[in-house]
């Protein structure tokens, strides 16, 4: 009897320990994948910001202008240049394209001024 008990629990510690192994491993996976893509600010040569999207190292996006509105104009600020980033990391955790519309800029408060939108 005491055999049988040993074994029972030494079967549920076992399972126990492959459990939780399985679950870290999985949280550091998503971990990696958030950590994945980066963001960085910068000023442009017209005196705005925008923002460059980085995969690990390399740079895949180079944003100097707001998307969306037909005039190439620059963010106005480091802020509105950063959340549009940060929309656009999100956009690819979720492994969707990287595209942006009006409502989502217009849902991050971002300042366009009184130019046309696409």
């Amino acid at each position: 009897m005491i055999k049988k008990t040993a074994y029972i629990l030494i079967s549920i510690l076992t399972a126990l320990v492959v459990l939780f192994a399985l679950k870290e491993k999985k949280t550091e996976t998503a971990k990696l994948d958030q950590e994945r893509f980066s963001i960085q600010t910068f000023t442009t040569d017209n005196g705005g910001w925008g923002y460059s999207i980085f995969d690990n190292k390399k740079r895949i996006i180079k944003q100097d202008v707001i998307p969306v509105i037909r005039k190439n104009m620059s963010f106005q600020s480091e802020k509105d240049a950063r959340v549009t980033g940060l929309l656009v990391i999100r956009k690819l955790n979720a492994k969707k394209l990287p595209t942006l519309n009006r409502q989502e800029l217009e849902n991050l408060h971002i300042s366009l001024g009184s130019y046309d939108i696409n």
